[in-house]
């Protein structure tokens, strides 16, 4: 007696149905709740620019004309000195006065060491017309003399000494407020010379001739 084997039926695929497509009908969307803003949000999305990831572009600075300086520039170096009013030629003018009483010299211009002998010449030509006329005074008229070296002044101390051996007196003419007053007061010359502000004054010193 033989035993049927089993048999194992046979299985079938089932055919792939397709579905049909059906029109998509209208979808409604979901509504979604709005999200909360607080006013310190709101006002720094309004305020706070959003940062630019944009480079500004380089711009080329066009050249300037520099403007004209007005200021003088300044000096570094040493300062020059300012310039100085040329010597006057020193000049002499002899004459008599009083009627022939008086002799006077009247001197003008800067004398110095290279000038000093036209004060010399003039001085002792006057010297030499007050003994002529036997006058008894001898003017030096200094007020027209802008400056006066030191042999100026040993020349006036010369003639001063000079005339006091012939017998006259010499009288200086130089007003209190000249330049040179100051002179002979500091090299104390104004103790020994007879200083007048005028020639007037020098007359009024001047003793009369008894001839």
């Amino acid at each position: 007696m033989t035993t049927p084997e089993p048999t194992t039926p046979e299985t079938t695929a089932p055919e792939a149905t397709t579905p049909e497509p059906t029109a998509p009908g209208p979808t409604t969307p979901e509504p979604t709740a709005p999200e909360e803003t607080t006013p310190e949000e709101t006002d720094s999305k309004a305020t706070t620019p959003e940062a630019s990831t944009s480079e500004p572009a380089a711009s080329t600075p066009e050249p300037s004309t520099p403007e004209p300086s007005t200021s003088e520039p300044a000096t570094t170096g040493p300062s020059t000195p300012a310039a100085t009013a040329p010597a006057k030629a020193p000049w002499t003018r002899v004459e008599p006065l009083a009627e022939a009483q008086a002799v006077a010299v009247r001197v003008g211009g800067d004398v110095d060491h290279n000038t000093a002998e036209v004060l010399d010449e003039g001085l002792d030509e006057a010297m030499a017309k007050a003994i002529e006329a036997e006058a008894l005074l001898l003017v030096v008229d200094l007020q027209e003399v802008g400056f006066v070296a030191s042999t100026g002044l040993s020349s006036l101390i010369r003639v001063h000494n000079a005339a006091k051996d012939k017998g006259l007196d010499l009288v200086v003419v130089l007003p209190g407020e000249h330049r040179l007053s100051r002179l002979l007061w500091l090299t104390a010359l104004s103790r020994i010379l007879t200083v007048t502000n005028s020639v007037e004054e020098a007359l009024k010193q001047a003793p009369r001739n008894p001839a």
